[in-house]
């Protein structure tokens, strides 16, 4: 069943509102809950990474998460009271279709240890040795994208039999022309 008491739409981090949103889920989730540095949590890459939003029926946000120019999938988070939802699963298929329509050939993140089964649901394959960033354990993982798939086109039509005529007079010439016509 696909859920529908919630929304998720790209949001502009270059729009106050969008950008208050995103921030308001990733607070709740890595500096208050997950105890992350707030001045860790934000980084250059947000003005430049593609967003996605997720809202409640109300339109309050409960997730958003980021694909950044480097093929990197980060900063998921969904409010705690929406988790095993399918929110991060929708906002995470969002995120897989913008980098395949981008063409981009794979994408990557980083993947808390906790997250790892629900990233392998989506093809995402650990690699390297377990990390730590801000403090947590994190895996690398990978998926490689197929490319869109090229529309189906019909075939071209059959060509038509070419039939040379010699013509050696006027009025041949005119006879020639009139049945083309």
């Amino acid at each position: 069943m696909i859920p529908t008491d919630f929304t998720i739409d790209f949001a502009d981090w270059l729009n106050d509102d969008d950008r208050t949103a995103c921030t308001a889920v990733r607070e709740a989730v890595f500096t208050l809950e997950q105890k992350v540095p707030r001045e860790d949590e934000l980084d250059q890459h947000d003005a430049r990474a593609r967003h996605v939003v997720a809202r409640d029926a109300q339109g309050t946000p409960i997730g958003t998460g980021r694909l950044t120019s480097e093929h990197v999938i980060g900063r998921m988070a969904v409010d705690k009271a929406w988790r095993s939802r399918g929110v991060g699963a929708a906002m995470l298929q969002r995120l897989i279709e913008q980098a395949r329509a981008l063409n981009y050939p794979s994408v990557e993140l980083h993947a808390q240890v906790h997250a790892v089964a629900f990233y392998e649901k989506f093809g995402f394959v650990k690699f390297g040795d377990a990390f730590v960033e801000c403090g947590i354990q994190h895996f690398h993982m990978r998926r490689d994208l197929a490319p869109n798939a090229m529309p189906d086109r019909a075939p071209p039509p059959p060509r038509p039999e070419v039939k040379i005529t010699p013509i050696t007079d006027r009025d041949g010439a005119i006879a020639q022309t009139l049945e083309l016509i």
